[in-house]
């Protein structure tokens, strides 16, 4: 569901010649985003432990959430 607004953007404002560069841009993305992030959270579950991942994930869930609720008028 989240990635429909997202393709919705992507097609009304890129042209269809450079569309299928920002998919191939934003796949790239995502994985290294993903990979990173993985690396980063196993090594806190490797030293803090596996509970605290969850908090840190929950703290970054919900400063998100307020960064979101704060800037609201960019998201309309």
């Amino acid at each position: 569901m989240k990635n429909i607004p997202q393709v919705t953007v992507i097609q009304q404002t890129i042209s269809s010649e450079k569309i299928a560069s920002v998919y191939s841009a934003s796949s790239v993305l995502y994985s290294l985003i993903f990979s990173l992030s993985l690396i980063l959270l196993s090594i806190v579950s490797d030293k803090l432990g596996f509970n605290m991942v969850f908090i840190i994930s929950s703290l970054c869930l919900l400063a998100m959430t307020s960064i979101t609720k704060r800037y609201n008028r960019f998201f309309n």
